[in-house]
């Protein structure tokens, strides 16, 4: 996923990986089709117009035009098998909803062109923002409904991070002697941004950390301060409390959006199961490897016959919800 300069950008461009068999031509005049779901000539075309004009986005979008229409078709297949699995768990999103995301990404970003600099600079136009912030809400609400009920183990940790060995062991000494001054000598010590809180990190989902710190967070005896380090420096760790949290609860946490997202990717699979997808060979196939419109050269996956067409779709320009 490419990166951009708030969490909120950044996580705009996130679409779900889809496991998904290529298909043959698409229906003639249609530049591919999803299911009943027609995506015409007119559309891609649109779309990539939006971004030979935009001066942020012109120049990479004029170095490779056949490049261009092939992640524009990309992007419209992924946005409808979106639209129908959020609709399968009555996930909507009001054009209320996208004003305030939007609102809230120009405010990180310090100004509506500065929002829209750093959307260029991920080959966003200033025109696709509203569809892009559309869709990362859609994403996110079907995210937070299949994983409602999932709950994740996570511990109660305190931290006093040191740069040396030598001072690192003789802290050691101290707290263990005397776990009750942890938080002092937290504040007397550690380099760590959690010293003005006597070293409370909080709750830390178990599954988002490495080895050894995972098993040694899992299994090390509660209150019971125990030395690990990195390449970084000394850590003097103590684990309050274990338990159980609803996914929710951590939702902001690296270990949350893995989750979340292997959550979605599921769920997009299987809904894209229901509806064949088609690609007309003037742009390339479907490619299940990549999830990406290929050029049919770079395929390996195998064709076969595409569904019936039906009515155009597009991305709302005002969604509803």
């Amino acid at each position: 996923m490419r990166r951009w300069h708030s969490p909120l950008l950044a996580a705009m461009l996130g679409t779900a990986a889809l496991a998904i068999s290529a298909c043959g031509p698409a229906h003639p005049g249609a530049a591919a089709t999803v299911g009943d779901v027609r995506i015409t000539d007119a559309q891609v075309q649109k779309a990539a117009n939006v971004m030979l004009q935009d001066s942020g986005t012109r120049a990479a979008a004029q170095a490779d035009p056949a490049g261009l229409r092939r992640d524009v078709l990309t992007r419209l297949i992924k946005d409808v098998l979106l639209q129908r699995a959020a609709a399968s768990r009555g996930v909507t999103v009001s054009e209320a909803d996208v004003q305030h995301e939007l609102a809230l990404a120009e405010q990180q970003e310090g100004s509506r062109a500065q929002l829209e600099a750093a959307a260029a600079s991920n080959g966003i136009a200033a025109a696709d923002l509203h569809d892009y912030l559309y869709y990362y809400l859609l994403e996110q609400g079907l995210a937070a409904a299949l994983t409602k009920d999932q709950v994740v183990a996570v511990a109660h940790v305190k931290v006093i991070s040191l740069t040396d060995k030598s001072t690192a062991d003789t802290v050691l000494a101290k707290v263990t002697a005397n776990p009750g001054d942890f938080a002092q000598l937290a504040k007397q010590y550690s380099q760590d941004q959690s010293a003005a809180n006597g070293g409370d990190v909080g709750e830390v989902p178990i599954d988002g950390l490495s080895d050894p710190l995972k098993t040694d967070i899992q299994n090390k005896p509660l209150n019971t301060p125990f030395l690990e380090s990195d390449s970084s420096g000394y850590y003097i760790i103590m684990v309050v409390d274990r338990g159980n949290r609803p996914l929710s609860s951590v939702s902001g946490s690296q270990v949350a959006q893995q989750l979340q997202q292997q959550a979605v990717t599921k769920y997009l699979t299987s809904i894209a199961k229901q509806y064949p997808i088609s690609v007309s060979p003037r742009y390339g196939v479907w490619d299940a490897a990549s999830q990406t419109v290929v050029p049919a050269s770079n395929s390996a996956t195998s064709l076969s016959t595409p569904a019936a067409g039906g009515a155009p779709s597009s991305p709302p320009s005002s969604p509803a919800g």
